[in-house]
């Protein structure tokens, strides 16, 4: 009777998934890929909207680096996490505040970098066990 009640996972487990075996880093790397597809779809629309076209640029750049978290490249993960939480940075020391929408987006590039370094290393302890890794 309570197993039911002490086994529920947290229904915030959605946001930070576990990065113990290689399926809660794939749920992280796709968390990732997500939040720099939504900041350069977000990007763009603004820009578009605005009619300041030098941030399509920026929106192609995290569009790459979405692009390169799918992939499961650690680089482009930290790199986005780092140009984004910079930018976070510069916009709150010149007055600008945090939405809602900005700390989904910091914490599913979070989740990138934990996800792609995760499955690195489930994918070298497989192969230094001598289980061959299945692609999913």
């Amino acid at each position: 009777m309570f197993e039911e009640v002490t086994d529920r996972p947290s229904r915030w487990r959605i946001f930070w998934p576990g990065v113990d075996d290689r399926e809660g880093a794939l749920l992280a790397i796709q968390l990732g890929y997500w939040a720099m597809f939504v900041l350069a779809a977000v990007n763009l629309v603004t820009c578009v909207i605005s009619r300041n076209y030098a941030g399509v640029v920026a929106a192609g750049f995290f569009t790459l680096l979405g692009v390169g978290v799918r992939l499961r490249w650690r680089v482009a993960a930290a790199v986005g996490l780092l140009i984004y939480t910079a930018a976070l940075i510069y916009s709150v020391s010149h007055g600008s505040g945090i939405g809602v929408l900005t700390v989904f987006i910091f914490v599913g590039m979070l989740n990138g970098v934990r996800g792609t370094f995760a499955y690195a290393k489930h994918g070298r302890a497989a192969q230094g066990s001598g289980v061959t890794a299945v692609e999913p």
